[in-house]
């Protein structure tokens, strides 16, 4: 058919004519170019390093359901989709799947087991890489690592499940990275950890979103860069850390945590440090210690809602701090704790507590228009004394000053 179509074609310039091919002709051709850039494993060739050692830029393999024994790498590709089809990838004790040096590509619907240190690794100047509808279990040190300084990696739809150490972890200097929509069940070390104790420059830009974390043995999220986002997370049963903590040695200028909900947390819900972070919108419930902790500086809490707080409900260190229309109810201890020097409380509102309202240390503060009821000992008790911090039209019917 081919052959005939190209003679065709010659003879029809050659005698100054033109004419359309038929629909259908087209439609065989570009299936057969489809079928050049698409190798079947094993139909095609034996093993999927062999099909990724034979594949050129805008290939698709393609992997017979069942599992494999490999050690996979993925050195200098550019442009290459693998579907997995359900397949098993088994590391044997070793690293079961490495992309170094390559970009745009896609992996999809793989199981990656029994990999040490790691399922996933990428690493050199890798970039553009998607990784979606995939699950990892049984690696020893995590699920994926992301070095430095690969960038722009997608991780969405996949399922964590029995890990004994982390679920994802990047190394400081990656940057850009999406972690969307992911399930991460029954995990021994730290869900999402973006730059943990790694300080520097963290992980920049990136995006935690839409995740759902539960039985979490240390944190459920850490993170630390500029500009970051970590946004409508659901996050229950971290047994000893934080919902959501910021790297306690890496940038946040301009980082946002909204509209997460984070419950039964074994040590914190929402911990932010460093500078100029935006902490809006979270519900945090049933904590074991501080709902929401704002050290560093000059950091925005709006309209948070924290209940059911063991320690404090929200607590403001360091300096610069401002805290607006936040909701406190039925915290064991205090609703606000407020430390350091020169925070702004503005229309707060702390209920129900079973020790003060407003808590009140340091001097600097300006508080007005807040509110309180119901707190078992005082509404407001500042411990600095008065005229150390500016009140204005707030409503505390039970108040003491450290005179």
């Amino acid at each position: 058919m081919s052959r005939i179509v190209i003679v065709a074609t010659l003879c029809a310039a050659a005698a100054g004519l033109t004419f359309a091919l038929p629909a259908l002709m087209l439609t065989e051709l570009s299936e057969a170019e489809a079928a050049n850039t698409r190798i079947r494993v094993p139909q095609d060739q034996p093993t999927l390093q062999a099909a990724i050692d034979a594949a050129g830029p805008g290939f698709t393999i393609s992997l017979t359901p069942g599992t494999y024994s490999e050690n996979v790498v993925i050195a200098g590709k550019t442009d290459l989709r693998i579907d997995g089809r359900g397949s098993v990838l088994n590391g044997g004790g070793a690293t079961a799947l490495e992309i170094l040096d390559s970009t745009m590509v896609s992996l999809k619907r793989l199981v990656l087991s029994n990999g040490t240190p790691y399922a996933l690794l990428i690493r050199g100047t890798s970039a553009d890489i998607t990784i979606s509808k995939c699950e990892f279990a049984d690696a020893a040190t995590a699920g994926v690592l992301v070095d430095n300084p690969v960038a722009r990696v997608t991780i969405e739809k996949c399922e964590f499940v029995g890990l004994p150490g982390h679920g994802i972890r990047a190394n400081p200097g990656a940057t850009e990275l999406r972690v969307v929509g992911n399930e991460f069940l029954d995990v021994a070390g730290i869900g999402i950890a973006l730059a943990y104790e790694g300080g520097g420059i963290g992980v920049p830009n990136s995006v935690i979103e839409k995740n759902h974390l539960a039985s979490i043995g240390q944190h459920g999220v850490v993170f630390g860069g500029d500009g970051t986002m970590v946004s409508k997370n659901r996050i229950e049963g971290v047994t000893n850390g934080w919902g959501i903590a910021v790297d306690d040695s890496t940038s946040t200028l301009g980082a946002v945590i909204e509209r997460n909900r984070v419950s039964g947390a074994g040590g914190g819900g929402i911990r932010c440090l460093w500078t100029g972070a935006t902490v809006t919108k979270n519900r945090v419930e049933d904590i074991e210690w501080v709902g929401l902790l704002a050290g560093g500086a000059d950091h925005l809490l709006l309209g948070n809602y924290v209940s059911d707080a063991r320690t404090a409900g929200i607590r403001l260190t360091g300096t610069g701090s401002t805290a607006e229309r936040n909701k406190v109810r039925q915290g064991k201890d205090d609703g606000f704790q407020v430390e350091g020097t020169g925070h702004t409380l503005l229309g707060n509102q702390s209920r129900g507590n079973n020790k003060y309202g407003y808590y009140v240390t340091g001097a600097g503060h300006a508080i007005s228009r807040n509110t309180a009821k119901g707190n078992g000992d005082f509404d407001l008790w500042d411990l600095a004394g008065l005229g150390a911090n500016t009140y204005v039209k707030n409503r505390f019917p039970k108040e003491k000053f450290w005179l």
